[in-house]
């Protein structure tokens, strides 16, 4: 049956959700500096509006949990508390150099990749972890490149990111 499947991809995707919006909540004065998110940074979606959609995806989120496999649950909940930890306060992971990076990297390419894994057969980390690591990589690679053009906004805003810390040139030599 592909329900439970359907439903790991769906909480997956509110956990991604919720965070998303966290993120852009934290992060609306340094993308006002870089031109980014026209609708919340700009005012046209309100932090108000923001926050009730982070209150929707995540109890959204709780309801499908009940039809995700129970193998599944703690990287269900691992990629919600990631995502929690990369964008909100007091770890805000999204600002502290390095961390950025490894946050994205196992978020996406390690924790997404396991739940996929994990809807098709049983989880085995001696099989997961080799297949998943080239998938670590790329994302961390791509998301190295991908602070270069927050850099200025993030410095603005004191975030130690990745680019801020290395430079556009040594985030981009880093990827």
């Amino acid at each position: 049956e592909s329900a439970p499947a359907i439903a790991a991809a769906v909480a997956l995707g509110l956990a991604l959700a919720a965070t998303h919006a966290i993120n852009q909540l934290a992060d609306r004065e340094s993308d006002r500096a870089n031109g980014k998110l026209p609708y919340l940074a700009s005012g046209a979606v309100t932090p108000r509006a923001a926050r009730a959609l982070v209150a929707v995806t995540a109890a959204a989120f709780l309801v499908v949990l009940f039809r995700v496999p129970v193998r599944l649950l703690p990287l269900e909940a691992a990629a919600l508390l990631l995502g929690i930890a990369y964008a909100a306060p007091p770890l805000r992971l999204k600002a502290r150099a390095g961390w950025d990076l490894a946050a994205n990297a196992f978020g996406y390419g390690g924790v997404a990749y396991a739940i996929g894994w994990g809807t098709a057969g049983p989880l085995s980390w001696g099989t997961i972890v080799p297949s998943a690591t080239p998938w670590v990589l790329a994302v961390g690679g791509v998301f190295a490149s991908s602070t270069v053009v927050d850099e200025p906004g993030d410095r603005a805003a004191g975030q130690a990111t990745l680019a801020v810390r290395l430079g556009p040139r040594g985030a981009r030599i880093g990827a």
